[in-house]
């Protein structure tokens, strides 16, 4: 039997606050960071009114329904100073435990006058009590092969090298209203030691077809059967077809990490989302914690992460 992605919605663990100082209300690209096991840290980007995301957390209980029992609502990093490549905006996307450090790697933002803007991938350095920058400039940026941005990235260590998936902007349709719209897809790199990195010439995920718009926020796990790979997918933006642009989450598999299959309707909730549920028009920015009894999927919902993170556990009928 192929492995196929079957998980069961558990429900919401954070809605945004309505009242917060800085924070407009939405919640996107959580990342989970096992402190031990009854305290999880959910990283997540908090947009603040002006549409910059600061990265901040909430403490949950696994073994409580991931009930919230902290709240870190200071961002883990400040912006970078004013012409940086973050700083108008940092998305951690990955924890890395790397031997004696832990490694944070993370998106920044980047805005420009033409209404475009520029996203770079930045590393923190875990320091006990909090992260500091490993270095003021990013450790992968636009470059041959990835003319525009790079983003959302997802590092594994395997085998002594670094493998970095992450999504890179191939062009922009600038014809595009109110907005230029974005076209990415996703994209690998290695390294030696997680700070400088040589990406790949073709995409280890690639657009469908034409009416393809967007593939982000790779999370990349590794099994008995192989390297399984979740990610978020929309089409382009069509006036006409404004649902084409909802976000749903992808699913492919392969035999090295290298080379994937996409599988995007091996992906499926065994209880799926009702109309008027906080996830039923949006599923994105998925990430995955592995414990040894279960697997866990964290994910946004509707509006780009506007009515929250929510969990989801596997349904396993295949051992990968």
């Amino acid at each position: 039997m192929s492995v196929q992605s079957l998980w069961e919605r558990q429900g919401r663990v954070l809605i945004p606050p309505g009242d917060h100082a800085w924070w407009s209300g939405k919640a996107q690209v959580p990342t989970v960071m096992i402190v031990n096991e009854r305290r999880w840290r959910m990283f997540f980007a908090a947009r603040s009114t002006s549409n910059r995301g600061h990265t901040v957390s909430v403490d949950i209980d696994p073994e409580a329904g991931m009930q919230i029992i902290d709240e870190h609502f200071e961002p883990v990093a400040p912006f970078g100073e004013p012409g940086a490549f973050d700083c108008d905006g940092l998305g951690v996307t990955c924890i890395l435990n790397d031997r004696d450090r832990t490694l944070a790697y993370y998106t920044g933002l980047k805005l420009a006058q033409d209404g475009t803007y520029r996203f770079s991938v930045g590393a923190l350095e875990g320091t006990g009590d909090g992260f500091r920058r490993v270095r003021d400039e990013p450790v992968l940026a636009s470059g041959p092969f990835d003319p525009y941005s790079v983003a959302t990235p997802h590092v594994r260590l395997i085998g002594g090298t670094y493998h970095m998936w992450y999504s890179s902007t191939r062009f922009w349709r600038l014809d595009v209203e109110p907005h230029p719209e974005p076209c990415y897809n996703i994209k690998h790199a290695v390294s030696g030691d997680g700070l400088h990195w040589t990406a790949s010439e073709t995409p280890a995920i690639d657009f469908a077809g034409d009416h393809e718009g967007g593939i982000t926020r790779p999370w990349v796990s590794i099994g008995r059967s192989g390297h399984e790979m979740w990610y978020c997918t929309r089409g382009r933006y069509d006036p006409h077809k404004p649902r084409q642009r909802a976000y749903r989450i992808g699913y492919a598999t392969s035999g090295d990490g290298l080379v994937w299959t996409r599988r995007d309707d091996a992906h499926t909730f065994v209880n799926p989302p009702q109309p008027g549920d906080w996830d039923a028009e949006m599923q994105c920015y998925a990430s995955v914690v592995e414990t040894p009894d279960q697997s866990y999927m964290f994910y946004c919902g509707n509006g780009y992460g506007q009515t929250g993170i929510g969990y989801a556990t596997r349904v396993r009928l295949d051992a990968p």
